[in-house]
């Protein structure tokens, strides 16, 4: 008797298809860069050690925003058709170069060598 059934599994008549979609981020000096963040239509997801990250989206457009604490954020828009997308994204550092190589100025001397 399946007229008391509470539910029953319908499945789509279509299934959807998804594409992968891959993000490379490096940064200006083309060296990739891990963990910046990817948002991308609300969905989170950071950067592999090698500056990727993989999403599977049906077809649509998406916004995008990948961002990394030290660089400038980036906006993006993801068109994904029938077919796999990959989109490089070059962050630009907003950190000036530290001199490692520099001695650290002495504690009480700043002002004096500034006048």
């Amino acid at each position: 008797d399946r007229i008391a059934c509470p539910f029953a599994y319908l499945e789509p008549a279509n299934p959807f298809q998804t594409q992968k979609v891959t993000f490379t981020v490096k940064d200006g000096e083309a060296k990739p860069i891990a963990k910046a963040r990817v948002n991308l239509n609300g969905s989170i997801l950071y950067t592999e050690a090698d500056g990727t990250v993989i999403f599977h989206l049906r077809e649509g457009v998406y916004p995008a925003k990948i961002s990394k604490k030290g660089y400038g954020t980036i906006t993006e828009t993801v068109a994904v058709t029938n077919a796999a997308v990959s989109k490089d994204v070059v962050l630009t550092s907003t950190s000036a170069p530290v001199d490692s190589s520099a001695p650290d100025p002495a504690p009480g001397n700043a002002d004096e060598e500034a006048e």
